[in-house]
């Protein structure tokens, strides 16, 4: 299980590659391993988007 720690360093590096569509990877690749049967990865993307919605802050309307 990837700890919440290994989970916020890699959001944050995916963030800094990627930027605003780091959220939409992170949702794209937990969908992907949810498909394939892998429920341990798919909650560890789902823990990484998690962390990029938080530090990306609320949507602008």
């Amino acid at each position: 299980m990837l700890q919440q720690s290994e989970a916020v360093r890699q959001a944050h590096r995916l963030y800094d590659l990627m930027g605003d569509r780091s959220e939409a990877h992170a949702a794209e690749r937990a969908r992907s391993e949810r498909d394939a049967g892998d429920r341990e990865a798919a909650r560890g993307w789902e823990m990484i988007r998690r962390v990029i919605r938080m530090r990306r802050g609320p949507n602008e309307s």
